[in-house]
Order: structure tokens, then C-alpha cells, then sequence
């Protein structure tokens, strides 16, 4: 499937989510609003880090420049995690693991976690390793939690994102598939 159908019903689905997320009272900000379609969209794309393609090179293009980032303000070992978890998607073949009904919940969590600081995972320099994964253990139920709060727009997006990717792989219409029209 061309990246061009993922990121076009991407759009679709994420103006879908924040106009409901609007008309429930859910989120009222202008910028609240955009980050759920653009959610949606980017996680629409993103089962296809694992192939070489264009959403690939653009993902690892703003990778660098997040690590870059990180290296300049002294947080180390954070780019090194960040960079990392990042491969992670090049160690299969295409349509791997990222093309699983489990990475749609599993990849959107770990978003969370990394959105709500992945430093709980390398955890300080004199912990135990019990403590870091006792830490970890807790975030991780936290981020779960964050799913049913004020996050739940967000998360919702992320999942159906890369849910409607699959979807849109392995259902969408033959000519659809061979990009004749999107």
C-alpha cells in the first residue's frame, strides 16, 4: 500500500475522532484538536518503519534531529534509549510484528510511556535493578490508567491510527491496494 492512502484515511479518520472529541466535550482547544488528527494520521503511517519507504526515511530523518537534540542538552543516555527503541522496527521483516493486532494497544502504551519520560526505564545511576523495574512496573499501570483520563482522545487516536492502517492493508479494495486512486 502506498504511504499516500495510509496518510489520506489517516487525515480522514483523525478529523473523524477530533470532530467527536469536540462535539462530546472532550477537547475544546484548536491545538488539542489538530494534535488528534495528526496522531491519528501518524500512527496511521507508522507500521511502515519497517520497510525501506518514504514514511522510513522521514521518520528516521526527525529521529536524528531529536537526538541531536538531546546530545546538545546533555541527556545522554536518554538519546541513546530514544535511539534504541527506534531500531526496533528495522530487527523483523516487513509485515512483522509491526503488522500485529498487539502492536496497535502495545506500540500506543509505549508511546505514553516515553511521553510521560522514559527516565523511570534507565533509572538513577544508584537504583537496583528491583527498583527500576518496580518503577517501571508502576508506570506502566499509570499509563493504562491514562487511557480512561483526559489522555483518552490522544490514545484513542493512536490506536485507531495504526489499527486503520491494517486495516486499510489487508481489507482495502485491490485497486485502492495497487494506489490507482489515492
Amino acid at each position: 500500500m502506498l504511504y499516500r492512502t495510509h496518510l489520506v484515511s489517516g487525515l480522514g479518520l483523525g478529523a473523524a475522532l477530533a470532530g467527536g472529541a469536540y462535539a462530546t466535550g472532550m477537547l475544546a482547544r484548536p491545538e488539542d484538536l489538530a494534535a488528534v488528527a495528526g496522531l491519528t494520521a501518524a500512527f496511521a503511517l507508522l507500521p511502515d518503519l519497517d520497510t525501506a519507504s518514504i514514511i522510513q526515511r522521514w521518520f528516521y530523518r526527525g529521529m536524528l534531529g531529536v537526538l541531536v537534540w538531546l546530545m546538545a542538552t546533555d541527556r545522554a543516555e536518554h538519546a541513546a534509549f530514544l535511539g534504541a527503541v527506534s531500531l526496533l522496527p528495522l530487527v523483523h521483516h516487513h509485515r512483522g510484528w509491526t503488522h500485529t493486532w498487539w502492536a496497535a494497544f502495545a506500540v500506543p502504551l509505549a508511546a505514553l510511556l516515553l511521553w510521560d519520560g522514559y527516565s523511570i526505564a534507565l533509572g538513577p545511576r544508584d537504583a537496583s535493578l528491583g527498583d527500576t523495574l518496580a518503577g517501571l512496573s508502576s508506570e506502566v499501570m499509570a499509563s493504562w490508567s491514562r487511557f480512561r483520563g483526559p489522555r483518552a482522545p490522544f490514545a484513542l487516536a493512536m490506536v485507531a491510527g495504526y489499527l486503520l492502517h491494517l486495516a486499510v492493508d489487508f481489507y482495502a479494495p485491490t485497486w485502492l491496494r495497487w494506489g490507482r486512486v489515492l
